[in-house]
């Protein structure tokens, strides 16, 4: 459906409060797991932008798993040395009975279990199955230093990632080139692209609704979802209303805005420019 500039002011008119929601306390409480990653991936997190808590959120879990890897590494390495055959399959055993012990998040890729998204699949099958490596150079740097290694995860990963236990995102319906996700605690529907970034993120439950109705809330949440990939963007205003998701004031307003918004890149296309120069 392309770019929604209509619902920043949606955004504007909700009464979702970020610092209440289990995400938001999620990350100040672990936010310095991020740490030796902010050079790398240049994320600028803010209590009032819902998605970049939930990429922030990732990182920080994927560094609590590593953090499970590297000190089973350390408390392993003294007892190895009294080992002569078998190095490996002791030290894969010990770091699986960490990540049990520590009930680690991860996700399947390939039958591979991705612990460590920061990195590609094939480092991963290095932690998971052959990690006496990672006391050899060169996997010792990328040990000692996180960034050495990571790749752009949100793009390599993508949907298999946002669905996935490391966030709280519910899947709702996937097309050629983004997928909808809905967020229980900050009651948004986010359309990530298929370079695992942000589309479109439609918070829900306006200020001006009068009462939260939560009664079948993710059949409702799918029907304007379906609504939107129709591309018709007052179908999928109407049906955000219809469906008890906004207010019948916002539907107006939005409407309003809309149907501005369309005269505007009408008048601007009659003078020759492209739509995408519009707005």
């Amino acid at each position: 459906m392309g770019k929604m500039p209509l619902f920043s002011f949606l955004n504007k008119k909700t009464l979702n409060k970020y610092e209440k929601t289990e995400e938001y306390q999620f990350y100040m409480k672990n936010k310095e797991y991020l740490l030796p990653l902010n050079f790398h991936y240049h994320l600028v997190f803010s209590e009032n932008n819902a998605f970049k808590i939930i990429q922030a959120n990732i990182l920080i879990k994927a560094m609590m798993n590593k953090e499970i890897y590297d000190e089973t590494l350390k408390r392993s390495q003294d007892e190895l040395l009294t080992i002569i055959d078998g190095r490996n399959e002791y030290l894969k055993n010990k770091i699986w009975k960490a990540l049990d012990e520590n009930q680690a998040i991860y996700f399947e890729k390939d039958a591979t279990r991705i612990y460590l998204p920061i990195y590609s699949r094939a480092m991963n099958l290095i932690y998971n199955d052959d990690p006496i490596k990672l006391l050899e150079y060169p996997y010792t740097e990328i040990v000692k230093d996180a960034r050495s290694s990571c790749i752009d995860l949100f793009d390599l990963y993508n949907y298999d990632l946002y669905a996935s236990a490391f966030t709280h995102l519910i899947k709702i319906k996937e097309d050629k080139t983004s997928c909808a996700f809905y967020h229980p605690d900050f009651e948004t529907i986010f359309i990530i692209n298929d370079q695992g970034r942000l589309d479109i993120a439609i918070p829900l439950f306006d200020k001006y609704l009068k009462e939260r109705d939560h009664h079948l809330l993710m059949k409702r949440v799918a029907n304007v979802v379906d609504d939107f990939y129709s591309n018709e963007r007052k179908k999928f205003v109407r049906s955000l209303r219809d469906n008890g998701l906004i207010s019948s004031k916002m539907c107006s307003i939005l409407l309003r805005k809309e149907s501005i918004r369309s005269i505007r890149r009408t008048k601007v296309a009659l003078k020759g420019k492209s739509i995408d120069e519009i707005l």
